[in-house]
């Protein structure tokens, strides 16, 4: 009987560990790649820090540099060096608490940043699955003459609609699958006034 109830007082024990050990950790509202190597961090709660610090790795396990460009009460800003295109970074930050707790803890959420043949150029491209959207970014002006988008994954071609051409943005209407990496080609654009036609690939 004292066997059973030293074992029931340990998982009672170790179920409040875990729970400290999860609340006292920050949940993530979105991790979104601006551009450049620029990488944003927002958090559902307010958030302290401590002796931050940042760590990058690609899919393959090579290190990737990394620093904290800036740290706010509900965000952080981090800058990648020499960053990998066409694959998944996975960040780490350690040394961050919710406000309301006393832990500091860390935190993990990864990325994928798109490829174009055209550098210094393209922002972010992201998808809206639920309105079936796909968003251009980019990081200069840009003009358009009678651009045209396609979207393919391996041989297979999807429709495309462009709904909207703006200086610094595209959007077109496709219907893809989550988490499929496709290719993409748009002719029309012109950058600095000169037309291009830029290709890459985009994870939706």
């Amino acid at each position: 009987m004292k066997k059973m109830i030293s074992r029931l007082l340990m998982i009672v024990a170790l179920s409040l560990m875990c729970s400290i050990s999860v609340s006292a950790t920050p949940k993530v509202k979105s991790i979104e790649y601006e551009g450049n190597g620029k990488v944003e961090i927002d958090f559902k709660t307010k958030v302290q820090y401590k002796n931050t610090k940042v760590k990058a790795v690609d899919e393959d396990g090579n290190k990737i540099p990394a620093r904290i460009l800036d740290m706010d009460r509900d965000d952080l800003v981090i800058r990648l060096e020499k960053y990998p295109q066409g694959k998944r970074i996975v960040i780490t930050v350690s040394g961050v608490k919710k406000k309301t707790e006393k832990r500091y803890s860390s935190i993990r959420g990864n990325i994928w940043i798109p490829t174009c043949t055209v550098g210094n150029i393209l922002k972010n491209v992201d998808y809206d699955h639920k309105d079936r959207k796909v968003e251009f970014e980019f990081l200069k002006k840009v003009k358009w003459k009678n651009p045209k988008v396609t979207i393919k994954h391996g041989k297979k071609q999807y429709a495309v609609k462009i709904k909207d051409t703006e200086s610094r943005e595209l959007e077109v209407k496709a219907k893809l699958a989550k988490g499929v990496i496709y290719q993409y080609t748009i002719s029309g654009i012109l950058i600095n006034g000169k037309e291009k036609t830029i290709t890459g690939l985009f994870k939706a």
